[in-house]
This record gives structure tokens, sequence and C-alpha cells, in this order.
């Protein structure tokens, strides 16, 4: 995910965006809906070219806003992902603009935007990590933001924690 805004010149028309949208599409998974000829009429969302290959076995497409969404003020749609506009909606006060990127991330990895000639340091992208693992799932509790490089450690505390859950069922 870029570190671009997805806000107009004019701003962003909050009421209108959510207007497009009904409470299905929080856990949507339109790939699935794709491939069962099950998507709704009125779908405002947009995919890349594999979604339009039904044999493809790729399950993470790229879904993002449909055109619908400019006359309310967004813009860079095709960057921005389904995941990225629920964010934004439940965070209304970022503006669809993200937050300041940090000179040190959560593990203290150094950006490399601040420190260029450091060893190691990388440049540090927005993430959005799905907490529950389900990257249809976009409800407001199962995004967190997190930086490129602290996504893996978030992913893998994740995985940590399924097995620790799993070994417990089985006891």
């Amino acid at each position: 995910m870029a570190n671009i805004n997805f806000c107009g010149e004019n701003g962003v028309d909050f009421s209108g965006i959510k207007g497009l949208l009904c409470f299905d599409c929080i856990t949507c998974n339109l790939y699935l809906k794709f491939l069962t000829d099950c998507i709704c009429s009125k779908c405002p969302f947009s995919s890349n070219s594999t979604m339009k290959d039904k044999t493809t076995k790729k399950n993470r497409i790229r879904i993002y806003p449909g055109k619908e969404f400019k006359k309310y003020g967004l813009i860079n749609l095709p960057a921005m992902g389904k995941h990225t506009l629920f964010y934004f909606l439940y965070n209304e006060e970022l503006n669809f603009k993200w937050p300041e990127i940090p000179q040190v991330d959560l593990l203290e990895n150094l950006n490399k935007q601040y420190y260029p000639l450091e060893d190691n340091n990388k440049k540090f992208i927005w993430h959005l990590h799905h907490e529950n693992g389900n990257y249809w799932d976009d409800s407001c509790w199962n995004l967190f933001l997190c930086l490129n490089t602290e996504h893996g450690f978030f992913e893998s505390e994740h995985r940590k924690f399924e097995r620790i859950a799993q070994t417990a069922i089985w006891r």
C-alpha cells in the first residue's frame, strides 16, 4: 500500500460514500462471489484483471472502490483497496490521508527517509493488518494500521497465537 492520499481537492463526502455500501460489503468475498456468479447487481467495487479469469487459483486479488466513488471526492482509487476504504471510513478524522510516517517503527527499525546512511534500514509504508487473518473481513476491529516493517511481526504473532489456541483445543 502506498503512502499516497486519497482525498480530492474539494474534500470527501463521507455520507455519499457510505450510501454506496451495504452492511454485507464489510465482509464480502468478492472473488468467491465472482466465481459463483453471485455479485450484487449494484456492487461498487472493481478488481484487477485476474478476477476476470474464473480459472485462477489466486485468492488475494486486488479489490478497490469503483469509479462511482470519484464523485464523492476520492482519488487514486486503484491504489486504495477495499480494506483501505473501510479503514478510512472508520477513522474519518484522517480524511482519507495517511498519518505522518515515523522515524522509527515499533521494532526500532530506522526509516530510510530520515536515516539514509544507516545500514539495513527500509522505507516505511503504511499497511493494514487483518487481525483474524481473513483478508475479506474489513470489520473495524479487524483492521490494524502498521508499517511494512512491522507487518510481518504481527502476522507471525497471529500465527503463533493460532497454534497455541489449536493446541489448547486438542488437550
